[in-house]
C-alpha cells in the first residue's frame, strides 16, 4: 500500500491497521451463525495483498 497517495487527498496516513470489535458485533455473529458458538477461533492474515491472485491475469 502506498500511503503517499493519501497526502494529496488530505487524509492522514495510518500504517497500522485499526481493528474494531464490539460486544454488539459479537452478539450479531452469534445470532446469525449459532453453530459457531463453540468453534475454535482463528485469524486470516493477508500478508501479500498485491499477489497475482488479486491482480488477475
Amino acid at each position: 500500500m502506498n500511503l503517499r497517495l493519501l497526502v494529496p487527498l488530505e487524509i492522514t496516513p495510518l500504517g497500522t491497521p485499526v481493528v474494531s470489535w464490539t460486544p454488539g458485533d459479537e452478539a450479531s455473529i452469534h445470532r446469525l451463525f449459532p453453530i459457531m458458538l463453540d468453534a475454535q477461533r482463528y485469524a486470516v492474515l493477508h500478508v501479500s495483498p498485491n499477489s497475482r491472485i488479486r491482480r488477475g491475469p
